[in-house]
């Protein structure tokens, strides 16, 4: 896999397939004859081009095992990574194309059978496909200063997930077994509130049932903690849908935006600052409201908020559903950037709609 669904980014237009092959024809041949396929060019020893049943377009692209790596570079790393590379290479002598490394004063053609002797031939770390996208990484590769990539091995638990008390598909006990099967120290139980049409199940009143359950869960029980949570509704005027009292005794509260959204950016951004501004909440969950190909983010002032949000210690989420991924990328380097502590999301957990976990935090924050 190459191109931008080998580096995860937000949509794809196309799938970019790179192989070696003894018989190279034979391989685009079966590639055709695939049930997926609906239409496709003529196969042949250089790959070939298809389209899916559904419309998505594949290119099949086969090349020699010795240049294997030259064209997997090229065709995974963005336009932007690429142009910079490229540029880069020139002031140093250096020819870069899919094709191979060639010096330019004598002619000679280097090919590489891996992306790590590209990146090395040309004076870099090795750099992960999620980081080519020409935002600095190239810099960053050649002072050994590369970002560690989060992993699963990274995720010590889950702090936004629902249960069948409002939108999610299990109940407390399967999502807490499930957390704690899959290894995790903690989890939180944070079904919608009451404003967020889901009133008949999770009022106030119910809320604190739900207190109760999660302690009576806990007790006799160790190396994992279940924690007593809500996703409340930030209303028009910043304020939750819960009484104060019911707040302080969750122990971990998200704030969201649900409603409302074509709002003006400045009411949008001091309604979300008001929320920030309460004590009792922890975690704004997924800023801007986007869902991506779906709803556009609504108008909020999101250097204001990340500013706010700092100076409070209040966290803000990262949300991994992929219809999301909220915030986005480029916020979520400005957050960092302001010294803001982020949450971020995996995939969901048995059912769950969403999931925040503490990733890449200090030892003392993932302790307290």
């Amino acid at each position: 896999m190459a191109g931008s669904a080998r580096r995860w980014a937000e949509t794809c237009k196309d799938i970019d397939l790179i192989a070696t092959a003894e018989e190279p024809t034979a391989l685009a041949e079966h590639l055709v004859a695939s049930p997926l396929i609906a239409a496709a060019g003529k196969p042949g020893p250089n790959g070939v081009r298809a389209q899916t049943q559904n419309g998505i377009s594949v290119d099949l692209r086969i090349v020699a095992p010795e240049a294997f790596g030259n064209l997997l570079q090229h065709f995974t790393g963005s336009q932007a990574h690429n142009v910079r590379m490229r540029e880069e290479a020139v002031g140093r002598g250096l020819s870069v194309s899919e094709h191979g490394i060639t010096e330019v004063e004598s002619g000679k053609v280097e090919r590489c059978a891996s992306e790590e002797a590209v990146y090395e031939r040309l004076g870099y770390a090795y750099i992960e496909p999620e980081l080519r996208e020409g935002r600095g990484e190239l810099k960053a590769a050649r002072e050994g200063k590369l970002p560690e990539l989060v992993t699963a091995d990274d995720i010590r638990g889950d702090l936004h997930s629902h249960t069948t008390l409002s939108d999610g598909r299990n109940t407390l006990e399967e999502m807490a077994e499930a957390g704690r099967d899959r290894g995790y120290a903690y989890m939180a139980i944070t079904d919608h509130s009451a404003s967020h049409g889901f009133g008949d199940h999770v009022t106030a009143e119910r809320l604190w049932e739900r207190i109760e359950e999660v302690r009576a869960w806990n007790k006799g029980k160790r190396g994992f903690r279940l924690l007593a949570g809500s996703e409340v509704n930030i209303g028009l005027d910043g304020s939750l849908d819960y009484p104060e009292d019911l707040l302080a005794a969750l122990d971990w509260v998200v704030a969201s935006v649900h409603t409302s959204f074509s709002i003006a950016e400045k009411a949008m951004t001091e309604r979300v600052l008001t929320a920030i501004d309460n004590p009792h909440v922890d975690c704004i969950g997924h800023l801007t409201g986007r869902l991506i190909g779906r709803r556009e983010p609504y108008a909020v002032d999101v250097e204001a908020v990340i500013e706010a949000a700092a100076k409070a210690g209040t966290m803000l989420e990262i949300n991994g559903n992929p219809n999301r991924r909220d915030l986005s990328e480029h916020h979520a380097r400005m957050a960092a950037e302001a010294g803001e502590l982020m949450l971020n999301s995996p995939a969901p957990v048995a059912g769950a709609i969403s999931g925040t976990v503490f990733s890449r935090l200090s030892e003392e924050a993932r302790t307290a």
